[in-house]
């Protein structure tokens, strides 16, 4: 067959169904131009005619199986490092495992448990290692679990052998670098005691069922930037499973463009300043995490001659931590009405509003958002995201196309307005794979 030719509408249809069926991630041709080279390798290697004899082969025959995962190892993106999004890592070392620490010591518990899932080369799975030895007074005095999964086996290869190139490791504290790490040529091996603390093994998230030992009881769950490229049935039957694996109080870290549809009952969303987190649903009486206390940030900001928005947002998330929506919005909303002009007010807003569910509210602040402020593509982002919930495609449609049109104009590695650590890249990749699901004439495109 001629290599240049692109697949048919038709072929295509075949192939996304096939990954929609096996691992409920969307093809997206436009997005993902490597998706035409990983197919051409693969016939020319096992000498097929066309897209459809290699699509019948791994439909049917007895090795499609084993040609199917071939193809996943090559197609399921492994752009990772060690310490992705500061934000997260921060706020995880600062307070969730302290706040976890706490609980656990309270109830006279010495156990932690943790999964990585979508741990592409391990680099967040020993990430999370790596905190919990800086954290915990004496490590070798608790039992720690730490599960790494994913569904492409080269990443599961690297993550097991543990050994690095220096591009996983340019966000690495250089204090970490030394103290966990052994230098292999130009490379980098993790010592044996953070390789120890962690376990990986092959998982089909939309898939398989999250029935493993060490996938139950866990306190953290983090599963970044995988959500995003998956269909929305598949979408909800892994934060439906994720719920049951949690402990009450366990956390959930998502990628900062994922939302969860329609789970919001089960989960509250915890906000700070730098960045927001999930947490399954608790009684009274846990431990609530220590962030800003309103003492200490009028007494700062009375001292300070920094701008008195930075202590009333600061207080604002604090009372969003506390459970206290309509007082955190209440103080917000006084801010905005002082002062119009306060873009930051207005986008807290906007996404305080939008993770209650008040969706007309979280509209209006995002409208102002992108009247202060047109190039905000995290407005952008959430708009189109919330229009997508309430069946208003069209807008959607319109909003998201917007977003793309601004960051295709941007550099890949520039990060985003209001979403530290997220890139450009990351963020177009993921309004492209929005609009993919809505055609030009508005009505979803929906997969079921």
């Amino acid at each position: 067959m001629n290599p240049s030719l692109p697949l048919s509408q038709e072929e295509v249809r075949l192939f996304e169904n096939l990954f929609l069926e096996t691992c409920g991630i969307r093809l997206d041709q436009k997005q993902h131009p490597f998706i035409l080279l990983a197919f051409t390798k693969r016939i020319q290697e096992k000498g097929f005619q066309s897209y459809q004899d290699y699509y019948h082969f791994i439909k049917y025959h007895p090795e499609g199986d084993g040609e199917l995962r071939e193809l996943i190892d090559l197609l399921t993106v492994m752009d990772t490092h060690f310490f992705r999004n500061k934000a997260h890592f921060d706020l995880l070392i600062e307070t969730v495992l302290p706040e976890i620490i706490k609980r656990k010591e309270k109830t006279g518990e010495r156990g932690i448990r943790c999964w990585s899932a979508g741990c592409a080369t391990g680099d967040e799975a020993y990430s999370l290692a790596i905190a919990l030895m800086e954290v915990l007074p004496s490590p070798s005095d608790w039992d720690i679990s730490i599960l790494g999964t994913d569904i492409n086996r080269n990443g599961l290869a690297v993550a097991k052998r543990g050994v690095y190139p220096k591009s996983h490791l340019a966000h690495l504290p250089q204090t970490y670098l030394n103290k966990y790490f052994k230098r292999e040529g130009s490379n980098h091996r993790l010592i044996p005691e953070i390789k120890e603390m962690v376990q990986f093994m092959d998982h089909n998230l939309s898939r398989d069922p999250f029935t493993n030992e060490r996938m139950q009881a866990l306190d953290l769950l983090f599963c970044r930037n995988v959500l995003i490229y998956l269909d929305e049935r598949s979408t909800r039957r892994i934060l439906e499973g994720f719920y049951h694996c949690l402990l009450p109080g366990g956390y959930l870290f998502l990628g900062h463009a994922e939302i969860l549809w329609q789970m919001d009952h089960q989960f509250e969303t915890i906000l700070f300043p730098q960045t927001f987190v999930y947490r399954k649903r608790v009684s009274a009486g846990i431990i609530q995490p220590p962030c800003f206390g309103r003492k200490e940030l009028i007494e700062a900001r009375e001292r300070s001659p920094l701008p008195v928005l930075r202590s009333a947002l600061s207080m604002a998330t604090q009372l969003a931590n506390e459970g206290k929506y309509q007082e955190a919005s209440d103080l917000l909303c006084r801010w905005v009405a002082e002062d119009p002009l306060a873009v930051e007010a207005h986008y807290l807003l906007g996404t305080l509003w939008l993770n209650s569910n008040r969706f007309e509210e979280a509209e209006v602040q995002f409208k102002r958002v992108l009247y202060l402020r047109p190039q905000a593509v995290m407005a952008h982002f959430h708009l189109g995201t919330l229009y997508l919930r309430k069946g208003r495609t069209r807008e959607a449609y319109r909003i998201l196309r917007n977003a793309v049109q601004i960051l295709e104009m941007k550099p890949k590695e520039e990060k985003v307005e209001f979403c530290e650590e997220l890139t450009v890249e990351f963020l177009l990749g993921a309004c492209q794979k929005l609009l993919a699901r809505i055609p030009k004439g508005g009505s979803l495109n929906e997969r079921r």
